[in-house]
């Protein structure tokens, strides 16, 4: 730590945001709103921290066609929302100017519905009756999240390096909430995840489906590892392996092997291995990949492994492991 001094840093900011996003294919419009400050004590610690945050997901007259697909109990997911939470996050690296050798860590908690969870048990008090309050039309979801990211980086020469990432997220609904509203849920899948499938469309656990539908979780685990090399120049090359899934923290009707089960779960992990080019202009990365599902537990019993059988099947979707992007997938 000789050379801690060059590292030492005090930044702080405060931010008020507004936004507003619209998703067509479920036709829900989501309102968000919150206060964040953020701080760096260290050049390798930084904080952030919005102790108030608030989101709204109202849901149009389209959305119980569009998710009419999905198994009934799931579709409580998708019911109009106010999330009212506490979100914080953590980022830290191990300042080591010299090694070759990289290791960053991040982590995110957020605690929602504590506060709307208060007044609700305060106005049933004051009015003598024992119901959830609706807050404008809108039902309030209570849940706690936690995600943590580990990456570890080893630099071999100017040219060649390896990349790994270890990544897991938990989210449970407390106090009568019995689901994680759709958007605050966990996925993989797409090009900076799980690149051997599309964007939410893997798990959850081993479930079957061959209805297209958006896949998500309560529960996330994922392993990456990648070898960076160099063609010529700005011209490089990545090889790589992703593994892992997402999970329901509890048993859904109609969607058996979709919940975690700590005996069955380390079965339910997906591999996907593939390779990619990276044209590497130092200010900015263009990366195209190309992801193979080698392993999908989601696939009948007996067949979960890559083979010619389900190449023919109407299920391989051959273009699905294209990925393109701007930046490293970790």
């Amino acid at each position: 730590f000789k050379q801690t001094q060059k590292l030492e840093a005090l930044r702080y900011s405060t931010a008020i945001e507004l936004g507003a996003n619209y998703s067509w294919i479920y036709g829900r419009l989501m309102l968000n709103a919150n206060l964040t400050y953020n701080w760096t004590p260290k050049a390798y610690l930084s904080h952030t921290l919005a102790p108030i945050n608030i989101s709204t997901i109202d849901t149009s007259t389209y959305t119980t066609r569009t998710i009419s697909h999905y198994p009934a109990e799931y579709r409580d997911k998708f019911q109009k929302n106010i999330i009212v939470s506490l979100k914080y996050g953590v980022n830290y690296f191990v300042p080591n100017l010299k090694s070759k050798h990289t290791l960053r860590l991040y982590a995110s908690f957020e605690s929602a519905g504590m506060l709307l969870t208060g007044l609700n048990k305060l106005a049933n008090a004051i009015s003598g009756k024992n119901k959830t309050w609706i807050v404008a039309g809108y039902e309030y979801s209570t849940y706690e999240m936690a995600e943590f990211s580990l990456r570890y980086y080893y630099i071999i020469n100017k040219n060649n390096s390896v990349a790994t990432r270890f990544n897991i997220g938990m989210a449970f609904p407390l106090f009568g909430s019995r689901n994680i509203p759709f958007e605050k849920s966990f996925f993989l899948g797409g090009a900076n995840s799980m690149r051997a499938w599309a964007y939410r469309a893997l798990g959850p656990g081993s479930y079957h489906s061959e209805a297209s539908i958006q896949r998500t979780g309560d529960l996330k685990l994922e392993i990456n590892i990648e070898y960076r090399g160099t063609i010529y120049k700005a011209l490089k090359f990545g090889i790589f392996a992703d593994m892992g899934n997402v999970w329901l923290s509890r048993k859904y009707a109609d969607m058996p092997g979709a919940e975690f089960n700590i005996k069955t779960f380390y079965k339910e992990i997906a591999i996907g291995v593939g390779a990619g080019l990276r044209f590497d202009f130092n200010f900015f990365l263009i990366r195209l990949d190309y992801g193979l599902p080698l392993y999908d537990p989601s696939r009948l019993q007996g067949n979960q492994w890559f083979n010619e059988a389900y190449v023919k099947s109407k299920l391989w979707k051959w273009g699905q492991g294209f990925q393109f992007a701007i930046g490293h997938a970790f």
